[in-house]
């Protein structure tokens, strides 16, 4: 039996059709989402959290070991006078941190890691 979802990544909306079987993984799930919108991406790859664009971390508003949930805050990131809120794309806990306040990262670098708990 297939079941539907609705999984937003980046913003943007994807429908999803899933096997039954493959929801018994919540990881093997996510990978697969993830690989089949940005192809390339690895295992090791899935739950960072990754900058948007070249920056100085404002604040960091999670430690390892924090529990957050889908569009909590993760840092808080300032590039040319402007404001971005980063926040978790999943619901989890925080098992790697980065940063730190004052760093300066580049598009791609990684933020923090969360571990989807089932």
């Amino acid at each position: 039996m297939k079941r539907r979802f609705r999984v937003v990544i980046d913003g943007k909306v994807f429908e999803v059709e899933v096997e039954d079987n493959v929801l018994n993984n919540v990881r093997e799930l996510l990978r697969t989402i993830l690989q089949q919108c940005r192809p390339g991406i690895t295992r090791a790859e899935v739950g960072v959290i990754t900058s948007p664009i070249p920056a100085r971390v404002v604040e960091v508003r999670v430690a390892e070991g924090c529990e957050v949930k889908v569009g909590d805050v993760v840092t808080i990131l300032e590039s040319m006078k402007s404001i971005i809120e980063v926040k978790a794309p999943m619901s989890g806990i925080v098992t790697k941190v980065f940063v730190k306040p004052g760093q300066v990262v580049k598009k791609g670098d990684p933020l923090v890691k969360i571990e989807v708990r089932r």
